[in-house]
């Protein structure tokens, strides 16, 4: 067998599911070419080709796959790598050509080219590289140093893997660019295959061209294959890609009936036995000619001399009609098709969202180490968590192919984020004020603890760095009150609180209730001071007389001005009223 014709098993078994799933996401032309059909058999050519030309791609399925890449990659800050080389450290971080020598850091490297093929693919190659020829001084390398570039899925042919877990066979596929001869500009991609054999201490590389003959080969002097297969359990396309297809026709369907059936129809009524009368001759009425042709008294008969049925009709058009019939008329074909089959096409785009969360849930991780499966066990969330960690771990081989080129040994530590999430900011203020309103209510100080730390990690513990997340938790172990604000001060005035109490509960300093004690008697004293009219009468506050902060509740103006004007208090036993009013004797029981 040729070499470009070995496809591993597993290869032969996905290759059907890769091309569905590419199409899917890609979104293109191809996806209608590959998946928009026909009617019935009642549809002929020329109508399909004009609905086809006007499709569009509802592409939902690749805006899910896209809100997932988004809540992975909006995390890459979070992600710290440290030790390693000095190259490393620079080429990551987009310096000396990065390290694709595309000027990108592995962040967004990762971002724009792993994270969408792994989603869709379930499955993605990663190849460090290194300069041919850079000399054996460090002269002779300068700022040269090893980069990495991808394989689609389909492009990996065949692997094995050997007892340490590591590659040591493996073939891939790539493409080289043909130059047109005379002016040396590319005019095609042309396919060759590389054959990776692992040796004692050193890698075997046999190139081949298209048609499987051997061209030429090279040896790499690294012990192991520098070459990641970055890998989840299955693609997020696996349950939605069907969808994608189906909503594809029916917008298709739909769009071709809203234009095409976007004309009424004329009608009138008419009286079949008369138009039924024109039609009808006796034998001995109608003769044929020499051409075996109907005549009828000596005219040819035809449509139009029975009866006309051709009729110019539109909007600038009129119509007579017979006395005592209905008036012709327009109709318009039913909308009620195309309502359900709109209603259908939102049903199922609730449902891609539902799919994706079901695919997140049933994504493992395929080679991860024991601290990982650790990590995962104490409450990574399932399915971004996991591919998080593969992502960990793959940067990991990464990290050491590239200091396998540099012949140093890689103390390269990666650490990805505990936490994603796929919620909105609303979604989350939205369940951060549920459980707001039990932490008021449960008198548990340990529950409230436990809640406010769980409103916290909602809230920000999917954008700031762990070790902040763990301050915070710190500070809520610390606080020995969680009411909210209102309660406290309500609390305080109805003198169930101490001022020192009230001012920890609330986040302050024990020693400012002292001092804002001592700052409010002040208060009170000035205000005393500047008053221009003193009160002399008994029942006076410090709320009538416009020192509100003396007064010694929010009622008692109120309730001094419904003693005044008490019958029972006043010596006569009368009611006093405003202005020159009539008394009234009070009514005593």
């Amino acid at each position: 067998m040729k070499i470009n014709e070995i496809l591993h098993p597993d290869y032969i078994a996905s290759i059907s599911s890769w091309l569905k799933w590419r199409l899917t996401y890609e979104s293109g032309d191809a996806f209608v070419d590959a998946y928009l059909s026909q009617y019935s058999i009642r549809e002929d050519m020329p109508t399909y080709n004009k609905r086809k030309a006007l499709t569009y791609i509802p592409a939902f399925a690749k805006a899910a796959v896209n809100d997932v890449k988004n809540a992975i990659f909006q995390r890459a800050a979070d992600i710290k790598r440290v030790n390693g080389s000095k190259k490393y450290q620079q080429a990551i971080s987009g310096q000396l050509g990065g390290v694709d020598l595309f000027d990108s850091s592995i962040n967004s490297f990762i971002g724009l080219n792993v994270l969408p093929e792994l989603l869709t693919m379930a499955k993605v190659g990663i190849y460090v590289d290194m300069h041919k020829e850079i000399g054996e001084t460090y002269a002779d390398i300068g700022d040269r140093h090893p980069y990495i570039y991808t394989f689609k899925a389909e492009d990996i042919r065949s692997w094995c893997y050997g007892l340490d877990n590591k590659l040591n066979k493996l073939l891939l596929r790539g493409y080289l660019l043909i130059n047109d001869p005379i002016t040396q500009l590319p005019i095609r991609r042309e396919a060759f295959y590389r054959y990776f054999i692992k040796g004692d201490g050193r890698i075997i590389v046999q190139d081949y061209d298209k048609d499987g003959k051997e061209i030429g080969g090279t040896i790499l002097l690294i012990p192991e294959i520098p070459f990641v297969i970055v890998e989840i359990s299955q693609s997020l396309l696996v349950d939605i890609a069907g969808y994608q297809i189906a909503l594809l026709n029916l917008a298709s369907s739909d769009l071709h009936y809203a234009i095409t059936s976007n004309f009424p129809f004329y009608t009138e009524q008419f009286d079949s036995r008369a138009e039924a009368s024109s039609y009808l001759r006796q034998a001995s009425d109608v003769n044929n000619n020499e051409n075996n042709e109907a005549v009828v008294d000596g005219t040819k008969a035809t449509a139009s001399t029975a009866s006309d049925k051709q009729k110019i009709v539109g909007v600038t058009q009129g119509r007579r009609y017979s006395m005592g019939s209905e008036r012709p008329g327009f109709i318009h074909p039913s909308p009620e098709p195309l309502r359900i089959s709109m209603d259908k096409q939102e049903l199922m785009k609730s449902e891609i969202r539902e799919l994706i969360n079901l695919s997140l849930a049933n994504i493992k991780p395929k080679m991860v180490s024991a601290e990982s499966r650790a990590m995962e066990n104490e409450g990574l969330e399932a399915g971004l968590a996991a591919i998080g960690m593969i992502l960990e771990a793959s940067e990991r081989q990464i990290a050491f192919n590239w200091h396998m080129y540099e012949n140093t040994k890689s103390d390269v530590v990666v650490s990805y984020p505990k936490l994603y999430s796929m919620k909105s900011d609303s979604e989350r203020i939205a369940e951060a004020d549920k459980k707001m309103v039990l932490l008021v209510k449960i008198p548990s100080l340990t529950y409230k603890k436990e809640m406010a730390k769980d409103v916290a990690q909602l809230t920000l513990g999917h954008r700031i760095a762990p070790d902040e997340m763990e301050m915070i938790f710190a500070e809520l172990d610390a606080v020995t009150s969680l009411s909210d604000i209102d309660t406290i001060l309500k609390t305080k005035e109805l003198g169930l609180l101490s001022d020192k109490y009230s001012a920890i509960s609330l986040g302050f300093p024990a020693e400012e209730a002292e001092k804002g004690a001592e700052d409010h008697a002040k208060r009170i004293a000035r205000i005393q001071e500047t008053q221009s009219q003193k009160q002399t009468n008994s029942l006076s506050d410090g709320a009538i007389t416009g020192n509100s902060d003396a007064s010694s509740g929010s009622d008692i103006a109120k309730n001094q001005k419904e003693l005044a004007q008490n019958a029972d208090n006043n010596p006569d036993g009368t009611k006093k009223v405003r202005g020159t009013g009539r008394t009234t004797k009070s009514r005593r029981f």
